[in-house]
């Protein structure tokens, strides 16, 4: 199970509002110590953060996080390697967890970036790293769906533009109304049901359950939507029979 920090003190936890106001108060006339008990603040915290504004900006309170420096990779690695994992999948090629934590271990051995001791031992990078480096870039696991080589090379930008050019001219010439333009999609179903988990005696090899058939056949259902929100019942195509040509005349 992959770690998660929690905090365990309230530390950092003073707005930075709050400090300017802090400050403002002590370039008056009175003194830190008195600002914080007013303010209710460390007077430490008061004392680091004018010490860090006369060297210069300041965008947050607290220390510098450590975090960022321990990283294996800059923001720009990071930012290429997530770029590249994302087209991946945008091109039907996306990669799994193991094999995006074997590709970041070869990333950086390849830039001859210095990496914790189990990248090496393990040759990948570690279920941590992946983690964070999944929450930082808006990355999630999917179960992908299955798409065909003649789908997936036939939407693009050139086909795509020439079925609206087409549509265009269509509705151009014609002026069809919303009743009568129609959306149809197909989804396959099953005759076998699939069976639910049950409750049995543990330790037993083999749980059965009765259905109608142990392999059901497919059946492709259509259903059609018109942009009116009116729709046609659904249509049901069903498996073909073959018949031999001696069975004609029966």
């Amino acid at each position: 199970m992959p770690r998660k920090y929690k905090r365990k003190t309230d530390r950092v936890s003073t707005p930075l509002e709050e400090l300017e106001r802090a400050v403002k108060e002590v370039q008056q006339g009175k003194t830190i110590r008195q600002v914080g008990k007013e303010m209710k603040i460390c007077r430490m915290t008061i004392k680091r953060y004018m010490d860090k504004k006369k060297i210069g900006e300041v965008t947050k309170p607290g220390y510098e996080r450590t975090a960022v420096s321990k990283r294996v990779f800059n923001e720009n690695m990071e930012k290429e390697l997530a770029d590249h994992i994302k087209t991946l999948a945008a091109m039907f090629h996306g990669i799994g967890v193991m094999k995006c934590r074997e590709l970041a271990f070869e990333f950086a051995q390849r830039n001859s970036i210095d990496m914790p001791a189990s990248w090496t031992r393990d040759e990948k990078a570690g279920p941590d790293w992946f983690n964070a480096f999944k929450a930082r870039y808006h990355l999630a696991c999917r179960v992908p769906e299955a798409t065909s080589l003649g789908r997936a090379t036939a939407f693009n930008k050139h086909n795509v533009g020439e079925f609206f050019d087409n549509l265009s001219k269509v509705m151009d010439r014609y002026s069809f109304p919303p009743h009568m333009m129609y959306n149809m999609d197909e989804t396959g179903v099953t005759t076998v049901q699939t069976p639910k988990q049950v409750v049995t005696e543990k330790g037993k090899k083999q749980v059965g359950s009765v259905t109608s058939a142990e392999r059901g056949e497919l059946v492709t259902v259509a259903c059609a939507v018109n942009a009116t929100g009116n729709a046609v019942p659904p249509m049901f195509i069903f498996p073909r029979v073959r018949f031999k040509d001696s069975q004609k005349g029966v």
